[in-house]
C-alpha cells in the first residue's frame, strides 16, 4: 500500500514539475477522481490536448519536455514517418526540430487520431494519416492490449475480447510513398 501511494505521489510531482500552470493540478485531480477528460496543457512550451488519467500526459512529457528523441541526429531530412503517432507529440517534436521536413503522422486508433489532428493542426509540415503500416494493403481490426491508449495493435487474427470494433486501412510503406508522393524516407 505504501509503495503504491509513493509511486502515485512521484507521478503527481512529475506532472506538476513538467507542466505549466493550473492544468497540472487538474490532471492530478482527474487521476484521483478516476476521470478521463480531454484537457489542454502546456508541456515544455508546447500547447497540446491530452486525456487525463491515461498515458497521454506521460507521452507528452517524454516527447516534448524530456525530448526523448533528441538523440536522433539527422542532417536536414526531407521526410519523417512517425508510425504509431498516438496523439502527435513526437510528430510535433520532429516538426520543430526539422522544420524543412514533412512529417507523416500515421495513427490507426480513432480517439488517438482525433487528438493527433487537434494537436498538429498548427504545423504545416505534419500530415496526419489514419491508417496502419502493414506488410500488405488490406483492412484489419484494431486490438486493445489493455495497456492504455498507447497499447493498440493491429493483428492478422481477431480476438473478440481484445477487439476495439474499429477497422483500419493497412498500407505498405510503398503504398504510403506512392499515395503521398514521397521519394525517399
Amino acid at each position: 500500500m505504501i509503495r503504491k501511494i509513493s509511486k502515485k505521489l512521484k507521478r503527481f510531482l512529475r506532472y506538476l514539475k513538467k507542466s505549466d500552470g493550473y492544468a497540472g493540478y487538474l490532471c492530478i485531480l482527474d487521476e484521483v477522481l478516476g476521470r478521463e477528460i480531454a484537457r489542454p496543457i502546456n508541456i515544455g512550451g508546447y500547447q497540446v490536448k491530452i486525456r487525463t488519467n491515461t498515458p497521454d500526459l506521460n507521452v507528452a512529457i517524454s516527447s516534448l519536455y524530456e525530448r526523448e528523441y533528441d538523440h536522433i541526429r539527422l542532417s536536414a531530412p526531407k521526410t519523417i514517418v512517425d508510425a504509431g503517432a498516438n496523439i502527435g507529440t513526437s510528430s510535433i517534436f520532429f516538426a520543430t526540430k526539422y522544420p524543412g521536413a514533412r512529417i507523416f503522422a500515421i495513427e490507426p486508433e480513432a480517439g488517438n487520431f482525433e487528438l493527433l489532428k487537434i494537436n498538429t493542426q498548427n504545423y504545416r509540415n505534419i500530415i496526419p494519416i489514419r491508417a496502419a503500416i502493414w506488410g500488405k494493403d488490406c483492412i484489419r481490426t484494431i486490438q486493445n492490449r489493455f495497456t492504455g491508449h498507447w497499447g493498440y495493435t493491429v493483428s492478422e487474427t481477431t480476438n473478440r475480447i481484445e477487439s476495439t470494433g474499429q477497422e483500419i486501412t493497412c498500407m505498405t510503406v510503398d503504398s504510403i510513398m506512392k499515395a503521398y508522393g514521397i521519394e525517399s524516407i
